[in-house]
C-alpha cells in the first residue's frame, strides 16, 4: 500500500461536508480510529488517510477517477493546478455536490456530450494531473 498525500474518502458527516477519513497509526486497528477531518490536511504525523475498505460509513471513494471528474467540472485548467490546488479544486466541487458523485458523473458526461473534441482532451489532462498526483509524482 502506498500513502497517499490525497484523502481517499469522503462522507457527509453530521449532514455536513465533505469530511475526510484519517487513521491513527498509534492506536487499535479498528475503526474507532477514524477521524472525520473538515479540511483535507493531515494534523499531524501520527495520521494516516484512510482507505476505502477501512470505513464503514457511506462515503466515495477518492480515487484518480473521482479525482479528474471533480478537477474537470470545476472547469479549472488542470496543468495550472499545484497540488493544493487540485484538493482546493475537488474539495470545492465535493461541497458544491454533497458528496454525490452519481451527480458529478452526470455533470461529466453532459459536458463530454456537448463537445466532445475539446471535452475529450481536457478530461484526459485532469486524469493525466490527477493520477500523477496520487502516484505521489506531482505533474
Amino acid at each position: 500500500m502506498t500513502t497517499s498525500t490525497l484523502p481517499r474518502v469522503a462522507a457527509l458527516v453530521w449532514d455536513a461536508g465533505p469530511y475526510y477519513a484519517a487513521r491513527s497509526i498509534l492506536h487499535a486497528p479498528d475503526e474507532s480510529n477514524i477521524v472525520w477531518l473538515a479540511r483535507p490536511v493531515l494534523p499531524h504525523e501520527s495520521f494516516r488517510w484512510a482507505e476505502d475498505a477501512e470505513v464503514r460509513r457511506e462515503h466515495v471513494t477518492l480515487d484518480a477517477g473521482a479525482f479528474a471528474e471533480l478537477v474537470f467540472i470545476s472547469g479549472a485548467d488542470p496543468d495550472a493546478l499545484d497540488d493544493d490546488g487540485v484538493m482546493a479544486v475537488a474539495d470545492a466541487m465535493l461541497r458544491r455536490l454533497r458528496c454525490n458523485m452519481r451527480e458529478c458523473a452526470a455533470e461529466v458526461g453532459e459536458a463530454m456530450g456537448e463537445g466532445r473534441e475539446t471535452t475529450g482532451a481536457l478530461f484526459f489532462r485532469c486524469v493525466t494531473r490527477t493520477s500523477r498526483l496520487l502516484l505521489g509524482g506531482a505533474a
